[in-house]
């Protein structure tokens, strides 16, 4: 049996490294949105008009944001492990144009099946954020004016924690989702590791109902079962929040 990773916590690491940096430019953009979200809002709200309405007039933008943000990750990483599996012994390659072709279809595929789902996602969360802080201040009688000035505050306020959860997660989904796109060009029997994280914000059994610590190893077009959910990588967007959000494992290989 051969390891693509002779370390397989270095390389986790250094994963983690590339997502962040990704991370924190798409995050910049994404908080811009979410602030002209809950400026719109606001004035919507002051006008008599909908919250609902205002938020989604930035779904285009965001949009935009999270495919150019997806197809970065999922070819970055994806590129990173295909040069990995290049220069490993016992590596067969099906041909460079064949596998460049099938990679970006499975890139393409990934952001058609999840793109417009997140922007959904993140809209929906938008507009319940604001319509809590509305219904706060009716509770408080807080006039329209005094009503708007804080959707705007608090809008703002809860943009940059959500620019940074949205911005980590999709670009750690698109990332590891690259990473098992360009293994699955590889050809032979390939057995896939999930490596968690291991410190004290690692889910476990201890302080979570997803236990990432102790996740079996299984063949590569498989799923791994985590917490009772079939995920086929870490941050597999079709897993449940509690399962993806903030998940900062990796994958390591092994040719049989």
């Amino acid at each position: 049996m051969s390891r693509l990773h002779r370390n397989a916590e270095l390389e986790r690491r250094i994963q983690e490294r590339l997502e962040t940096r990704m991370a924190a430019r798409w995050e910049r953009k994404l908080r811009s949105t979410l602030r002209k979200a809950s400026r719109e809002a606001a004035a919507e709200y002051s006008r008599g008009a909908s919250i609902e309405v205002a938020v989604q007039k930035q779904n285009a933008d965001i949009k935009k944001t999270l495919e150019a943000m997806y197809e970065q990750a999922f070819t970055s990483m994806g590129e990173r492990i295909d040069r990995q599996w290049q220069s490993a012994k016992g590596y067969r390659t099906t041909g460079k144009k064949e596998m460049s072709d099938t990679f970006l279809h499975a890139m393409r595929a990934f952001i058609t099946r999840w793109g417009a789902k997140k922007v959904v996602d993140i809209s929906s969360t938008t507009v319940n954020i604001l319509q809590g802080v509305v219904q706060s201040a009716i509770e408080d009688g807080l006039s329209v004016a005094e009503t708007a000035k804080i959707i705007r505050q608090k809008g703002e306020q809860f943009a940059g924690y959500r620019a940074n959860l949205i911005a980590r997660t999709e670009i750690h989904s698109a990332s590891q989702a690259g990473s098992i796109s360009a293994t699955q060009q590889v050809g032979g029997d390939i057995i896939k590791e999930w490596v968690p994280v291991m410190d004290d914000r690692t889910r476990d059994g201890d302080n979570s109902d997803f236990d990432h610590t102790n996740v079996a190893s299984v063949p590569l077009n498989e799923p791994f079962i985590v917490g009772g959910e079939a995920l086929m990588f870490p941050g597999d967007p079709a897993g449940s929040a509690g399962n993806v959000i903030n998940c900062r494992c990796a994958m390591t290989y092994i040719m049989r």
